[in-house]
């Protein structure tokens, strides 16, 4: 952008706002106060705006935001709790919240969209959604079916 063209966009500012951000002499240009104090703003507004945009992208990617995890009451210890643990240090971003009940509870809060993943003992019927078996003993991480993307088929 040439001087000129940065100048009339200033003073095109100025009259837009009724003040005067600089101080124009022969010797150059200087921030009035109201000057001073709309840069000083308009840098934090710039700044909150950055963050914005990265939190809706985090949020979109699914690497920030709010996820609701069903717990069968005995699952609540051990690896799990120790999986859990790393994924919160590896994604701060990320608010876990966290649901512990029954097996029918669980199933439950899948179908009613109230719960994003639940961890089951025990293979899980199809309908609730897509299981990934977990370590050894038989348990499964289920989310709902509709949040899958469609199946390219075996192989």
């Amino acid at each position: 952008m040439s001087e000129s063209s940065l100048s009339h966009r200033l003073r095109s500012l100025e009259d837009t706002l009724t003040v005067a951000l600089f101080h124009r002499s022969s010797e150059g240009v200087e921030p009035t106060n109201a000057g001073q104090e709309f840069f000083a703003r308009s840098r934090e507004a710039l700044r909150i705006f950055d963050l914005a945009m990265a939190d809706a992208a985090a949020s979109g990617r699914g690497a920030a935001g709010r996820f609701k995890i069903g717990l069968y009451t005995s699952l609540s210890d051990g690896k799990l709790r120790d999986a859990i643990r790393e994924f919160s240090y590896q994604h701060p971003e990320t608010e876990l919240e966290f649901i512990e009940g029954s097996r029918s509870r669980m199933v439950e809060g899948l179908n009613a969209r109230t719960i994003d993943l639940t961890v089951l003992i025990g293979p899980p019927e199809s309908v609730l959604g897509e299981a990934l078996p977990l370590w050894r003993e038989q348990a499964f991480a289920i989310v709902p079916a509709s949040d899958l993307p469609p199946s390219s088929g075996p192989g």
